[in-house]
């Protein structure tokens, strides 16, 4: 009776759900790293050069609002 009972017990538990295996990606490549590497110097140049025009656009803005080149100077009457 007790192996029924211990039977009936065991069968009414949730069963264990198995193991999921992650997939292990494969590893770069030492050709696919330094690629990478030569990719990220040459955005990092990129993003320098972008950074250098904007400030000299934006400071040959600053200097043309500040002294517009068309008017002429006033002169100055010698007496």
């Amino acid at each position: 009776m007790r192996s029924q009972e211990a039977a009936f017990k065991a069968s009414r538990k949730p069963a264990k759900k198995p193991k999921q295996v992650v997939e292990q990606h494969p590893a770069a490549t030492p050709q696919k790293i330094v690629k990478n590497a030569s990719r990220n110097e040459r955005r990092k140049a990129a993003r320098r050069v972008a950074s250098l025009l904007r400030a000299q656009k934006a400071l040959e803005e600053a200097v043309a609002a500040e002294a517009p080149l068309d008017e002429p100077e006033p002169e100055t009457k010698d007496a």
